[in-house]
This record gives C-alpha cells, sequence and structure tokens, in this order.
C-alpha cells in the first residue's frame, strides 16, 4: 500500500499555519478546518466540521481570498476521454 503525503503551504494575514486537512481516503476527499478561527468556505458557506468536496465545488481559506475550484481527477479524466470521441 502506497501512502502519498502532501503540504499545500499558503500564507496570508488570515491564514493559520496549519488551516485545515484536505484528506483523500478511497476515492473521496475531505476538508476539515483545524479550528474554529481557520475559516474555510466551501461554495461561500462557512464549514466547521469535515466536509466531502465533489468536483467543481469553490473553496476558499480565510474570509477575503485564497479562492480554489475543486477538480476531482476522476471525474475530469472522463470529460477528457468525452471530449475525444
Amino acid at each position: 500500500l502506497l501512502e502519498l503525503s502532501f503540504i499545500f503551504q499558503l500564507y496570508g494575514p488570515d491564514i493559520y499555519p496549519r488551516h485545515c486537512v484536505i484528506a483523500h481516503t478511497d476515492g473521496v476527499v475531505t476538508l476539515t478546518p483545524s479550528n474554529r478561527d481557520a475559516e474555510t468556505y466551501v461554495n461561500n458557506q462557512r464549514i466547521i466540521e469535515t466536509t466531502m468536496l465533489q468536483h467543481g465545488m469553490v473553496v476558499r481559506f480565510g474570509p477575503k481570498g485564497n479562492i480554489f475550484r475543486f477538480c476531482d481527477p476522476k471525474v475530469e479524466e472522463v470529460a477528457n476521454f468525452l471530449l475525444c470521441l
């Protein structure tokens, strides 16, 4: 069993050193804020507990910035395959 670990580091006035944890387990990606002060948003809704990410969801770290779109590689692979047909 191969286990990989990655560090994704953001810097900013409202970003904590360990702001949240992004986990990928058995094909499911989750996002968990490290504490209540670590403002984390999914689709503009603040989350305070572990939340499952789905393809296309917008994730924001901090109250005003650092916005990302979650792209599930499995969905992207299928979409790219269909575009090539």
